[in-house]
């Protein structure tokens, strides 16, 4: 069942986008750690996807919609394996499962066109 509108999903988006780069400060992650820097190269990523995917807040339209959540889930079940792909689970887990399981629910949960569309 998908219940998250494009325009929300965008507005979730750039929030998180802008989110991630301030997690391993509200979670006193170390600055220059494997747990802080996936933090940061996602926080681009998440921002960068957000300009080129094809929806209402999309800048460049050239990603399409599709394809965005897709990226979205397997970015998910990245950051939220990322603790014991990377070794550092026993120092920090859980902002990144619980970030995890966001990104993918927001993926999976995103209707795949816009209101306008329909």
């Amino acid at each position: 069942m998908k219940i998250i509108e494009t325009k929300l999903h965008g507005y979730i988006h750039y929030s998180l986008g802008f989110l991630f780069l301030w997690v391993p400060k509200i979670f006193h992650l170390k600055g220059d750690s494997p747990e802080s820097i996936i933090f940061y190269i996602l926080a681009v990523l998440i921002l960068f996807l957000s300009l080129l995917a094809d929806y209402e807040l999309g800048i460049y339209k050239v990603l399409p919609l599709k394809s965005h959540l897709m990226i979205d889930v397997l970015l998910g079940l990245f950051l939220l394996v990322s603790p014991w792909l990377f070794g550092f689970w026993h120092r920090s887990f859980v902002p990144h499962m619980l970030f995890g399981i966001i990104m993918a629910a927001i993926g999976l949960l995103t209707l795949t066109q816009s209101s306008a569309a329909r």
